[in-house]
């Protein structure tokens, strides 16, 4: 075998995540309308290769318009839209309660550097009185999920005066990538990580004990307690039983991963171990809040509380906001300035929250998602009776998943067939999503979604999975 040097290894590997763009525009030529070439050469022409969406679909969607649960692209090409912006659009595309919002509001004020308005305060109220928190809690405001987040994990820094948190394999926090454990995004990075361990989520399809859930004894969560009382990995001091471990961070359900469902009892037995090694419970619900899951937070289908939360995505209804509630001692531990942005906090966004939190309570949209849910998972679980690609099915509310095998008994993903199926159906106008682990595709329509929409989406599933099954045989 010929040696290869490290500079020549690290070379030939980022060469192979640049963007091959002549490949992507021959496939643009061959394909797309007419106006869709147009706005993507111009794209491929002036905006950065490392935008994401070269990364979703054979090339990406130009939109011109999402209303409800459908999406529009500049040739009129209309779309079921089972991605919901990655969860961003729960109430739909431009709810009309949130654009009436945002149209009053921006006639009056759409930022000033921090400073709070009515609305603003409305909506720290609202947010304190939904938190799945323990007594008083308080609010802090971010741009985005990834800065909620890195708010949440300094401010646990900073109150317990410890460094490390322990995170999970496949979880994803954003940008900040030494939470993240995406080896793709992780090859972008140049800076040294944090004190941040990684360690087995529950993911019991591809349990990494080799356990069979319920007879598992949640080896999972027995792995991280273990690591915790015994001082010879390195997280307790055997000498003094220091522990430099401030918090563990977790979602209650792994989105980009491909919408990985642990089982209600991992969250208890982590809220037990924080409880009993003195460490705080970070809850990233930048994705599985605002009633995806059936419950308005994914926390609660364990029935237990954090001590910090961070809600984003479809907080606004679709514009940039985001926001940490944390316990109210944890939150005073800052002081002034300790964390800021110059449109943290902006009136629009405020306004566009609440609004957007009034639609989710009067419609009734979390027990919308609970039991739409649970129709569209019963369709999931008769296509996996129908096709032998289809390993598993899972989900929990409007979070559903499929997991593609070759195999069913070794369970070998088929990482070549996903991103097909997820082209066809592409294809066939309906919008689906591959998860980060390579061979699940993620849906999660707008929680407004009808029991039409649904079928429509099954039907197509089915036609786009056959069709790749044929290809294979």
């Amino acid at each position: 075998m010929k040696k290869v040097s490290s500079e020549e290894r690290l070379k030939d590997e980022r060469e192979q995540l640049r963007l091959p763009a002549r490949d992507k525009l021959s496939i643009i030529e061959a394909e797309a309308g007419p106006r869709t070439k147009e706005i993507l050469r111009e794209a491929l022409r002036y905006e950065s290769y490392s935008n994401l969406y070269w990364e979703i679909f054979r090339f990406p969607l130009v939109v011109a318009e999402t209303r409800g649960a459908t999406v529009t692209d500049i040739d009129g090409n209309e779309y079921l839209d089972c991605t919901s912006a990655f969860s961003s659009l729960n109430t739909g595309g431009c709810h009309p309660k949130v654009v009436e919002a945002i149209k009053s509001q921006v006639e009056h004020s759409i930022l000033y550097c921090e400073m709070p308005n009515e609305t603003r305060i409305k909506l720290a109220r609202k947010l304190c009185e939904l938190a799945p928190i323990e007594g008083e809690s308080k609010v802090q405001w971010a741009v985005g999920g990834t800065h909620a987040v890195d708010g949440m994990v300094k401010a646990a820094r900073y109150y317990t005066e410890k460094p490390t948190i322990l995170a999970f394999l496949g979880g994803y926090h954003g940008g900040d990538l030494s939470l993240t454990t995406d080896a793709h995004r992780r090859s972008f990075a140049t800076s040294p990580m944090q004190s941040v361990y990684h360690l087995p989520y529950a993911y019991c399809y591809r349990c990494p004990f080799r356990a069979e859930y319920p007879s598992c004894d949640m080896q999972c969560t027995q792995y991280i307690e273990q690591l915790l009382s015994n001082t010879s990995y390195g997280l307790r001091d055997h000498r003094r039983d220091i522990s430099h471990v401030a918090a563990i961070l977790v979602e209650p359900i792994q989105g980009h991963a491909g919408f990985v469902i642990p089982p209600i009892e991992f969250l208890r037995e982590l809220r037990r171990i924080c409880d009993d090694y003195r460490l705080l419970l970070l809850d990233d619900e930048v994705q599985t809040g605002m009633g995806r899951s059936g419950r308005f937070w994914g926390i609660e289908h364990s029935g237990v509380k954090a001590d910090m939360v961070t809600a984003g995505k479809s907080l606004a209804g679709g514009e940039t906001y985001s926001a940490i509630i944390g316990k109210s001692e944890i939150m005073e531990s800052w002081g002034p300035g300790a964390w800021t942005g110059t449109h943290v906090g902006n009136h629009l966004g405020a306004a566009a929250s609440l609004a957007n939190l009034k639609v989710i309570e009067s419609e009734r949209l979390v027990d919308r998602a609970a039991q739409i849910g649970k129709y569209f998972l019963k369709g999931l679980k008769d296509l996996q009776e129908k096709h032998e690609l289809i390993g598993d099915v899972s989900g929990r509310g409007l979070f559903l998943s499929v997991e593609f095998v070759k195999d069913r008994r070794t369970k070998e993903p088929a990482f070549e067939e996903t991103p097909k199926v997820e082209h066809e159906a592409w294809k066939r106008k309906l919008l689906v999503s591959k998860g980060a682990l390579g061979n699940r595709i993620q849906l999660a329509p707008p929680l407004i979604v009808e029991k039409d929409h649904v079928d429509r989406a099954l039907e197509i599933l089915d036609d786009s999975i056959a069709q790749v099954e044929h290809r294979t045989q």
